[in-house]
């Protein structure tokens, strides 16, 4: 979205977190549409609903009046006329139900007492049914018209009709208030009149929220996003940081309690063509709320991320050749930050600092198809991010560089996203016009190239690009960095973005948000296929690869996994446009591999030459290798990796080509007779979506409960189909028959 382009101040980003249920959920709209709905549906409820209770007050006092004098005449008479039974009547009265009825008419009477007390009622709901209306009435009058005032950006109006709102809502609960002290607390006896201050008292607290908010606005309004990082035009970063946390907890607290204000209020007590308005406000508010409470955790882990003093490593992966720990690593940002703002940044190629390693270090002995030593270039080599993590920072203290607080690896989707809200970039000196379309391609051109550049550096097009674009960000239009936050908590739950730091508590806010790249600890299936691209050829962009997953569980519980894997190079047959990949299976630990077909045999050993006694062996690889076999005849890896089992072996394909590869594999759990199974589905770091086909069939077995909707369902067996952008879980419950 291109600066100038008018956004309303109510568009706020989907708030999605992954790994829920499985699916991942997904918040759209946000606080401020729900102010805007409850403008328009609470009047016309609360009208409806204080209608109702001055309705059954009228109705109760007429029938007090009336049912008061009527049993007082039929007693009186009955009195005369039977005297002489008055002894057994009493008798009968000591009984406990006759008791119970002599009790009631005491209260009724007690709030009845006649004529002038019914009349007084009667007048006393008259009163109360005018002020409160027009209390009501006047209310959303006040919220519609904050809403089309922040519909014009007139913020101080906005916030000036949001407290006439609250105020006009709070004195329609303080007249219910005074209405129940008044009337002898008779309103408490009406069902009604707890909906009424229910609904009263939501729409106050979301009139005050949407005023704190708008405070929120002004504290952030003061931030803006350059070259220098985050400044700000009047108090100190910090200080508006912990303010806007402060106000965003309170405003959280307001619409949870609102929330539940709405939740009491009983819908059986409103006719049928209000119900749908009732449900509506409830929805807007679940909306709203779940959208602020994932905003103010995303904020306060940026917050924290920006606090202090830090030195961040940023990683630009390049996922057209795909690595483990998401693709070859080409440049490096080594960027050193205050409270937001940068104090010092270096980007530059990957080899300025391989140039400078003095050790020799042998690479995993994959790696030594590409490299017979190992590099920064190449050692995010662990699937589990905060492995590849620390073994980055091993190799960049190695190569001359300060030891990283933060480790955050993006992918060109990240700045392909961006360049769609800023719109296009051109970079002068390389004679070039970045946009979302060519990104990619001009990009590897000119940093494989470097034309027309004065200093000629490798992949210096992105250090030239970087400032540039951040000043693009801080010209946007305020409105416009909730799409921002929408980007980058979009890349970040696709997995083009991830991070490591070594703050432990900023670790497990990441963590939470599934935001770390760590492989999950489960306790039943997992599946995730990691791809390390080892031909030196820019493709994986475009292979196409299709997954198939059948599990069968068996009478006696046991459950066989056959994967099916089937990869396409849809590029054209050419030399430069082969894909070999090193491809992981990660399962579930301690699973039994019983046959696999389809991979390519590559011996790997009679790449490396004579281990002299300079190189060195990193820790780490030490440990993978060490804890791995290889199948003699098929040439498949077996090892353990993160808590993992893997199966890895190669697959190469020419341009045009296309490859299935199967594996069959035993669980190392079984089923019970009633027990549950759970599938934790991972798409591997930088990796594009793919197609997963999942196929359960568990004869002499009932299906009793599931977190998701299957494409197809039959007695024994379902099939599900998911395109695996994040990480997905589902769950199930079986039953033996």
């Amino acid at each position: 979205m291109a600066k100038g382009k008018k956004t309303n101040f109510y568009t706020i980003p989907k708030i999605r977190t992954s790994f829920s249920n499985g699916q991942p959920k997904e918040n759209s709209g946000a606080v401020f549409s729900f102010f805007f709905h409850i403008g328009n549906v609470v009047l016309k409820v609360v009208l409806f609903i204080v209608a109702a209770v001055l309705k059954t007050c009228f109705s109760v006092g007429n029938a007090l009046f009336a049912g008061t004098a009527f049993s007082a005449s039929l007693l009186l008479g009955e009195i005369k006329r039977t005297r002489n039974v008055w002894v057994k009547r009493i008798q009968k009265a000591l009984q406990p139900e006759f008791a119970r009825s002599i009790a009631v008419f005491a209260v009724i009477s007690l709030f009845g007492l006649g004529s002038f007390q019914a009349i007084r009622l009667v007048a006393r709901g008259l009163e109360l049914k005018g002020s409160v209306l027009g209390i009501s009435a006047e209310g959303g009058k006040y919220l519609l018209e904050a809403k089309n005032a922040l519909e014009d950006q007139d913020f101080d109006q906005a916030s000036n009709k949001f407290l006439l709102a609250y105020e006009s809502f709070t004195n329609g609960q303080k007249q219910l208030k005074d209405a129940g002290t008044s009337l002898s607390g008779l309103l408490r006896f009406v069902p009604q009149a707890a909906d009424a201050n229910n609904i009263l008292q939501a729409s106050r607290l979301t009139a005050s929220s949407g005023n704190k908010m708008l405070s929120v606005y002004q504290q952030l309004k003061q931030l803006s996003v350059g070259p220098q990082g985050v400044t700000s035009s009047g108090q100190p970063v910090s200080e508006i940081i912990r303010e806007t946390d402060a106000a965003l907890g309170s405003v959280l607290t307001d619409l949870t309690l609102a929330r539940n204000n709405l939740a009491a209020v009983n819908e059986s007590n409103l006719p049928t063509q209000y119900r749908p308005m009732l449900l509506d406000m409830r929805q807007q508010l679940l909306i709203a709320t779940n959208a602020l409470s994932s905003f103010k955790d995303v904020f306060s882990l940026i917050s924290r991320l920006i606090s202090g003093k830090k030195n961040v490593l940023v990683l630009f992966e390049n996922y057209n050749e795909l690595r483990p720990a998401g693709g070859f690593i080409g440049t490096f940002g080594d960027f050193k930050i205050e409270n937001g703002s940068i104090i010092s940044s270096r980007i530059s190629s990957v080899y300025d600092l391989d140039g400078q390693l003095k050790e020799k270090i042998m690479p995993p002995i994959p790696v030594l198809n590409v490299n017979d030593r190992w590099f920064l270039r190449d050692s995010n080599w662990f699937a589990h991010f905060p492995d590849s993590a620390k073994t980055v920072s091993d190799f960049y203290e190695k190569e001359g560089g300060e030891t990283p607080d933060v480790v955050i690896a993006i992918t060109p989707q990240l700045i392909i996203d961006m360049l769609k809200l800023t719109g296009p970039i051109t970079l002068s000196s390389y004679g070039v016009t970045l946009t979302p379309e060519n990104f990619i391609e001009l990009t590897q051109v000119a940093s494989t190239l470097s034309y027309n550049s004065p200093e000629n550096k490798p992949k210096q097009v992105l250090a030239d690009l970087f400032p540039v674009l951040l000043q693009k960000i801080g010209l946007l239009e305020p409105m416009q960095l909730s799409v921002f936050f929408e980007i980058l908590q979009n890349n970040l739950n696709n997995k083009q973005v991830v991070l490591f730091s070594t703050d432990s508590e900023l670790q497990a806010q990441a963590q939470n948000f599934n935001w770390t790249g760590a492989i999950a600890t489960t306790d039943r299936d997992y599946l995730s296929i990691v791809s390390a691209n080892l031909g030196g050829t820019k493709s994986d962009l475009a292979i196409k690869q299709n997954v198939i997953l059948k599990t069968v569980v068996g009478d006696n519980g046991e459950i066989i996994n056959e994967l099916t894997i089937i990869r396409k190079n849809t590029l054209p047959d050419m030399s430069q446009t082969n894909n070999s990949s090193f491809i992981r299976v990660l399962v579930p630990l301690g699973s039994n591999l019983i046959s696999n077909s389809g991979f390519d045999k590559k011996d790997q050993l009679s790449t490396i030459g004579p281990k002299t006694s300079d190189y060195k062996t990193h820790s780490r690889v030490f440990e993978w290798e060490n804890k791995s076999v290889r199948d003699v005849i098929s040439g498949t890896q077996i090892g353990v990796e993160a808590g993992k089992t893997y199966f890895a072996n190669w697959i190469e394909l020419k341009g045009g080509e296309s490859k299935t590869v199967t594996l069959v594999y035993k669980l190392p759990f079984s089923i019970k007779n009633v027990d549950h199974y759970s599938l934790t589905l991972q798409k591997q770091i930088g990796m594009l979506g793919q197609s997963v086909r999942l196929e359960m069939h568990f004869p002499g077995r009932n299906l009793e409960w599931k977190n998701f909707d299957p494409d197809t369902l039959e007695t024994s067996s379902y099939v599900r189909e998911v395109f695996l952008e994040r990480d997905n879980f589902m769950g199930t419950v079986f039953v033996k028959r």
